[in-house]
């Protein structure tokens, strides 16, 4: 019954009542949707330029329309919008120059929509915004600013909610003097989903599922709780679900984050959970849906930190 009845509970499928009926025991669509967006991060991986001498190093080696079939990656769905970070590193030269900032820009992902066929099985037309992990190397700095900020783009009221600093950093900074820094990822997340929902598919029930792995995991619950909270006016009787999948999660946020976020009905799902963050001060968001590698005989130990990152594994788990 894998596919067939998805069209008919897609909500349940993207975490409408907390996956209750669907996630134990694990429901083929469900597990479907995990390997599927998995895959999606797992592109960018594939595609990203690591050669330490190019001139685009931390940028994708292929166009949009051409980053699925070069990376091997076979899906019904079409790339709109890639999707760029500004970095924004400060810090001490010397003892004697004093603080110095300095910023750079990566691509740290995409957006892509349902075609009309995949559409029609999934019930619904879907947008994923995916967020990749860590791989600059002004990444691993931002990564390391734990020290919380309140999360100002809500509109709430006090006691606002805060969230780690590196992560709002990566997700609201820009700088137009570097190449593609011009808008911050927020900005562009905005831009074009909202193009989307209003638009392009204005009449039509849709999802908005983020989909982050490491680093990118931490800033997607952000994202998901920003446009639920934020997103444009939704005509009755229509649908427009929000929603995170996220691998292998650092904590995003504080117990208000926590709070605010679920209170959206935008539930985050976390595959599995890993605690990278001081704790006590952080909190996941959402439900945890834990997968075991122990039990596979394809896996070697690969010790804590290469279990904690890697997506790959998490998606051999997830197929069972």
């Amino acid at each position: 019954m894998a596919g067939v009845l998805v069209a008919t509970r897609w909500q349940d499928i993207q975490g409408m009542n907390n996956w209750k009926g669907v996630i134990d025991p694990l429901h083929p669509d469900l597990r479907a949707a995990g390997i599927r967006y998995g895959e999606f991060v797992e592109a960018v991986y594939d595609a990203i330029d690591m050669e330490v001498e190019s001139e685009f190093i931390y940028y994708s080696l292929y166009g949009k329309s051409d980053l699925f079939p070069n990376v091997g990656v076979t899906s019904d769905y079409k790339i709109t919008r890639y999707l760029y970070s500004t970095l924004v590193v400060e810090g001490w030269r010397t003892a004697f120059d004093g603080l110095h900032k300095r910023s750079s820009t990566t691509w740290i992902g995409y957006i892509a929509v349902s075609s009309d066929q995949e559409t029609r099985k999934l019930g619904r037309r879907d947008v994923a915004v995916i967020l990749r992990g860590t791989k600059a190397s002004d990444e691993w700095y931002v990564n390391s600013e734990f020290m919380m900020k309140e999360l100002k783009l809500l509109g709430l009221e006090k006691p606002l909610p805060r969230v780690v600093e590196g992560f709002l950093s990566m997700y609201t900074a820009s700088d137009a003097s570097k190449m593609f820094g011009d808008s911050s990822l927020r900005d562009q997340i905005f831009k074009e989903v909202n193009k989307l929902v209003e638009v392009d598919y204005k009449d039509e029930d849709m999802s908005i599922t983020f989909v982050g792995h490491s680093m990118g995991a931490g800033m997607a619950p952000l994202a998901a709780a920003d446009y639920g909270f934020n997103k444009p006016r939704i005509a009755e009787g229509r649908t427009v679900m929000v929603t995170a999948f996220v691998y292998g999660a650092p904590k995003t946020g504080d117990g208000e984050f926590k709070k605010r976020a679920e209170d959206t009905g935008d539930i985050v799902t976390l595959i599995p959970p890993v605690s990278l963050t001081p704790p006590g001060i952080y909190q996941h968001v959402g439900v945890e849906w834990r997968v075991d590698w122990s039990s596979s005989p394809y896996v070697q130990d690969l010790g804590f930190g290469m279990r904690c990152h890697n997506l790959e594994l998490y998606l051999h788990c997830i197929a069972g």
